[in-house]
């Protein structure tokens, strides 16, 4: 799928036929001229996250597969996070391989061992990136790939191949792509008990879309540079190589492989930890004389992984919930022990109690969609009122309330003190003939408004000495507390007890 060169276009064919003509295996991948060849960092992206996300998914898997938020790709393939670059590289490497296209033809075995024909021209997957919407209507938290059918079907069907993806993080790509092809290789003459694998020079420049030479140096010098990372991590321990010609009669070597201590130690730990897959057969006439009866797997033994810490204690509140909705307390423990840590469990099923509520969404499996829902992590929408949400909304609108009714009580309070001290003010400062005179001109001004009839002589009388002394404390000077300044006083003032 993927030009591993930095600068070079590679155009990738493979066509074998039959003898009467007949394709038997035809491979041809084409690019987007907008977004380029799919390159090393596209390459690992398929093979590092997007292929490490497929196996951790088991079969059947699903048709739409979180990979990820761009940071946590980054670190997975040893990147710097928070990078706007990286970001930028990952973003175009996804299209990339998300618009390679591929016109195929090829046959392969089955998990139920039946033969099956994949012929199709298809891209492989599509991506949907943080923010955008996903088919079922949600906006993706994360990086998610959609598998696209012909694909699709060839994942749940072919066996899993057994691949160390620690060790091939380490790999360059070329290194890298060199390890996916010479392990099955090297897997099928272990299995047949076979002291070392045979590759074609001109077969693995064809599946790894590789610069093929046809000079003994060249080639020497080229398998050198990619065979190095595999003798030094003791993956291959001798290489030699048997000058041929293809079928083509152009010069060709074949290159024989001994497998090292690590290779010894991947295919015993694959058959003590896995089911065994049929590998790719290995003919017998291919090795006279040298084939013999068993190889040694005794390689050393890594020393045991360090103690995983203990899971974190199930929250028996959060468990008592998924119970109440149906879900079985063991499963519910299990679910709960692989969440997120800090995730939101409570908001995610009351926002999915809401859903199943709605009377246009008929969901036959209740338990099943609480269950995804807290898979996926769903993020819950900031529209929607959860109980902890509600909580403090209430406990907002109870304190706005309560500094509400403090206010107006300080305000009456303070009406309450601007009369006192004006009528203190009239009182001890303005002459009592003044005042009346005051009042009588009120009384006058009132009595002239029509609807001063309402009112009953005494009650215009005591609505112009109130008149009477306001008109006072507006022409004279009292020295007034502002009200900004009088609720500052009031509060620091000490309530007295009852």
């Amino acid at each position: 799928m993927h030009n591993l060169t930095k600068q070079d276009r590679v155009d990738i064919r493979i066509l074998k036929t039959t003898a009467d003509g007949q394709v038997e295996l035809r491979w041809e991948v084409i690019y987007t001229e907008r977004f380029g060849q799919a390159r090393q960092l596209a390459y690992k992206v398929d093979t590092i996250v997007v292929n490490q996300k497929i196996d951790e998914a088991g079969r059947p898997l699903p048709k739409i597969l979180r990979i990820g938020s761009m940071n946590e790709i980054c670190t997975e393939l040893g990147l710097a996070a928070h990078s706007g670059k990286n970001t930028k590289d990952l973003r175009r490497a996804f299209l990339q391989n998300a618009t390679t296209f591929v016109d195929a033809r090829i046959k392969y075995q089955a998990n139920d061992h039946t033969k099956r024909t994949l012929e199709a021209c298809f891209t492989r997957y599509s991506v949907v990136f943080t923010g955008e919407t996903l088919p079922d209507g949600r906006i993706a938290d994360a990086v998610y790939v959609i598998f696209n059918d012909p694909f699709w079907e060839v994942l749940n069907n072919a066996p899993i191949r057994p691949l160390d993806r620690a060790y091939m993080k380490q790999l360059p790509p070329t290194a890298q792509r060199f390890y996916e092809i010479i392990s099955r290789k090297i897997f099928a003459a272990l299995k047949n008990k076979h002291p070392y694998a045979k590759l074609s020079y001109a077969e693995y420049c064809t599946y790894a879309a590789q610069l093929r030479y046809f000079e003994r140096q060249p080639v020497q010098n080229q398998m050198n540079a990619i065979h190095q990372p595999h003798r030094k991590s003791g993956y291959i321990a001798a290489v030699s190589y048997e000058a041929t010609v293809d079928t083509q009669n152009q010069p060709d070597w074949i290159v024989s492989y001994t497998p090292g201590p690590k290779a010894l130690a991947e295919f015993a730990a694959w058959n003590r930890g896995q089911t065994m897959i049929d590998p790719e057969p290995v003919e017998t006439e291919d090795y006279p004389k040298r084939k013999i009866a068993a190889l040694p797997i005794s390689a050393p033994k890594p020393p045991p992984p360090p103690e995983p810490p203990p899971p974190p204690p199930i929250d028996e509140a959060l468990l008592a919930e998924l119970v109440k909705r149906g879900i079985g307390e063991m499963e519910s423990r299990k679910l709960l022990a692989r969440l997120a840590p800090g995730q939101p469990v409570l908001e995610q099923l009351e926002y999915a109690d809401a859903v199943l509520r709605h009377p246009k969404n008929a969901i036959r499996n209740p338990q099943g969609f609480y269950i995804a829902r807290l898979q996926d992590n769903f993020p819950v929408p900031e529209y929607f009122e959860t109980s902890a949400r509600r909580k403090l909304r209430e406990e907002d609108e109870q304190r706005r309330r309560e500094e509400f009714m403090e206010r107006q009580a300080l305000e009456i309070a303070y009406g309450e003190y601007r009369r006192e001290e004006i009528d203190r003010y009239i009182a001890e400062r303005v002459p009592a003939p003044e005042f009346a005179a005051a009042v009588k001109k009120e009384l006058a001004r009132l009595r002239a408004e029509p609807r001063s009839v309402r009112f009953p002589p005494q009650t215009l009388k005591e609505m112009a000495d109130r008149a009477a002394r306001t008109r006072l404390a507006e022409q004279i000077p009292i020295p007034l507390l502002a009200l900004d300044e009088f609720i500052r006083r009031e509060s620091s003032t000490p309530a007295t007890p009852a």
